[in-house]
């Protein structure tokens, strides 16, 4: 029901499912989605818009990018712990919408300095947006096995976006909808608590 893609590369979205510039990924993605299955994908890390990466460009997808939070808590004033970015803001490395068109399926989730299984065994240390989409995913498998029961891949993608959009501004971050940085979109930042 739920498959997180934490992989990408350039490319951009026709708007027709890969059908008028013969992208087979997008074309896989539609026909997988129109079958169920609710797409969370990293957004990428080039401190860029978006739209130039795929899959995160296509609009069948929750494309997600990451944010800076190394205490759990709201409100800032963290120190780092892995890297050098601020707590409670974007990542500086993630990719970004610009377009409504994209801002339409993008939610932010942490994604710095997250505790991550790791090849070999054992654990790492890493950051990335590819650490911020399976926090969407598994909000998606929860929400699926919840109040998502019986929804569509779309319907589930637009209440994970209201939940999160619903949430107080003090529950955000430097960079969400309630803070934008200039007309980059990082969407809101990804809410669990209902499900």
């Amino acid at each position: 029901k739920v498959a997180n893609m934490s992989l990408g590369g350039s490319g951009s979205d026709d708007n027709n499912c890969g059908n008028t510039n013969n992208d087979a990924l997008h074309r896989a993605i539609c026909r997988s989605v129109a079958a169920g299955v609710t797409y969370v994908v990293a957004a990428g890390n080039s401190n860029a818009n978006l739209s130039g990466f795929v899959p995160a460009a296509y609009n069948e997808v929750l494309s997600v990018s990451a944010m800076a939070d190394f205490n759990g808590s709201p409100g800032g004033g963290a120190a780092p712990t892995c890297r050098s970015d601020v707590d409670e803001t974007a990542a500086d490395f993630s990719n970004f919408a610009t377009s409504t068109n994209d801002s339409g399926h993008t939610i932010a989730a942490p994604g710095v300095c997250i505790l991550s299984t790791w090849k070999g065994g054992g654990y790492n240390t890493i950051s990335g947006t590819s650490m911020a989409s399976p926090h969407a995913a598994g909000a998606a498998a929860l929400c699926i096995a919840g109040p998502c029961a019986g929804m569509g891949p779309g319907q589930v993608r637009q209440r994970l976006r209201q939940d999160a959009a619903a949430q107080p501004a003090s529950y955000g971050f430097a960079g969400d909808p309630g803070s934008p940085v200039g007309s980059r979109y990082y969407g809101y930042l990804l809410y669990v608590g209902g499900y």
